[in-house]
């Protein structure tokens, strides 16, 4: 009976400390470890009357690259905007700043002294989606990882 009763404990105490949930990663990574890397812009728009109303985000060049953003893990941000000069020879115009994470879905970036407080409204593995204001109008850009 002892050893019928130890088999039994050894085998539930297996089952309970041997399983995890593995596969549920998002739940498992920080906001922090999720937005840091290289963001394509994806999708902009608004909201009007209450709708998100999304257009494919307008790459200004995309013969020369696609613009991006840089999220590092020393809360420097990096913005890379691609042009062309009037002889259509590509550009590449780097914007630098901060970004740090509030709350549970405040993202806040610094470039030139200027802050932009933003919603996160999606940050998961492939896609960051914020919400801004601008010029009293709400605006939303989607990204996409690289």
């Amino acid at each position: 009976m002892k050893k019928l009763f130890l088999l039994v404990a050894t085998i539930l105490s297996i089952s309970f400390t041997g399983c995890s949930k593995d596969d549920d990663n998002s739940s498992s990574a920080s906001q922090h470890e999720l937005i840091l890397g290289s963001w394509r812009f994806s999708q902009e728009g608004s909201i009007i009357n209450g709708q998100e109303v999304l257009d494919s985000y307008d790459n200004a060049a995309p013969q020369c690259g696609f613009d991006y953003v840089e999220f590092r893990s020393s809360s420097e941000i990096k913005e890379y905007i691609y042009d062309t000069d009037i002889n259509s020879n590509c550009m590449n115009f780097l914007n630098s700043g901060n970004w740090s994470l509030s709350g549970t879905n405040q993202l806040s970036i610094t470039f030139d002294s200027s802050t932009t407080i933003n919603e996160i409204l999606v940050l998961n593995q492939t896609t960051l989606k914020v919400k801004y204001a601008s010029g009293g109008v709400a605006r939303i850009i989607v990204f996409n990882k690289i």
